[in-house]
Formats: structure tokens, C-alpha cells, sequence
């Protein structure tokens, strides 16, 4: 029983939360930066090439659980947290990405949000930050279960202004 109750947690694990991503488009046709984010990134159609696709959980280094403990073997815990980096020229304009993992349960990923991760970004023009570490989705895992929370789906900002478009719906991924 508790075997079945592993591969469940790990097809859980594996198909639902670690696949949450973001897609930066760099799209000097239309003079705008793009970046969409969707718990599944593969979902995310990518027109181009140049266009980046960055999965959260390839930003952390994640340590097994030690035997004995019922997951033994599978993620356990978060043991450091890696930051992407990027950039993208339009024009005179260049933009500075980062994208930062926010694991939900980094002490134990066997918890009650398990292995889900979201992950934040801030995006800067020249010197003046533009949009400053928004998450994609509330930090504290309510996208699991609320259908009244809302994530943040898309992000757009044009090579010659300053205010981004932010796009937010709610709940898009139950």
C-alpha cells in the first residue's frame, strides 16, 4: 500500500508541479519583450527560434530523501536554488530577465503543496526596473487548490515604453 501511495505522489510530483515554466520572446518584428508562464511549460507554443524556455525545477538542486523515510530515494528537499539570467536587445532598448525558482515546500517536498514550484521575475530597461519580482503565483501554494487565486499567465512590454502589460487570470490551471 504505502508503494502505491509513492508512485502516486511521484506521478504527482513529476506530471503537475515540476513542470511550471516560463517562455521569453524576444520579438523584434513587433519591438516587445514577451514572457509567458504556465505550469506545464511544454504547453507554451514557441514561434521562434532565440525564444528561451525555462523550466523551474532545473533551477534547483534537489537532495533524495534518506532511506527510511517513506519516500525514500525520491525528492526530498530543496538543497539550493539557482537563478537564470537574460537578456534581450530591441532596438536601443535592452532588457534584463531574471527568473528565480520558488519551490512551495523547500524543507520537505513531500509536504501538503509537495513538489510544486512557481517562480518569480524581474525584468529591468537600462537602469530602471520595470517589473520587480512578481510571482507568477502566490507563494504560499493556494493554486492547488483555489479556484479564486490568480496567476500571473503572460507579461508584455514594449521596446519603447516602460509600463509592462501584465496579464493575470484566475485560477487558469485548474
Amino acid at each position: 500500500m504505502q508503494f502505491i501511495f509513492f508512485l502516486l505522489a511521484l506521478v504527482c510530483i513529476r506530471g503537475m508541479a515540476t513542470e511550471a515554466g516560463a517562455v521569453i520572446t524576444c520579438d523584434k518584428e513587433r519591438h516587445e519583450l514577451r514572457v509567458q508562464y504556465n505550469r506545464d511549460v511544454k504547453e507554451i507554443e514557441m514561434p521562434k527560434s532565440g525564444d528561451q524556455r525555462v523550466r523551474f525545477w532545473d533551477l534547483l538542486k534537489i537532495k533524495k530523501c534518506s532511506p527510511g523515510h517513506q519516500f525514500a530515494g525520491g525528492p526530498c528537499e530543496v538543497a539550493e536554488t539557482r537563478i537564470k539570467r537574460s537578456s534581450c536587445q530591441i532596438g536601443e532598448a535592452e532588457f534584463r530577465i531574471t527568473l528565480e525558482p520558488l519551490p512551495y515546500n523547500t524543507a520537505d517536498l513531500t509536504g501538503e503543496c509537495g513538489a510544486a514550484v512557481t517562480g518569480s521575475i524581474t525584468i529591468s530597461k537600462g537602469k530602471q526596473k520595470i517589473v520587480n519580482q512578481e510571482f507568477f503565483e502566490h507563494p504560499s501554494c493556494p493554486m492547488l487548490y483555489d479556484e479564486n487565486a490568480e496567476a500571473i499567465t503572460e507579461i508584455i512590454i514594449r521596446a519603447d515604453d516602460n509600463q509592462p502589460i501584465i496579464v493575470r487570470k484566475k485560477n487558469p490551471f485548474l
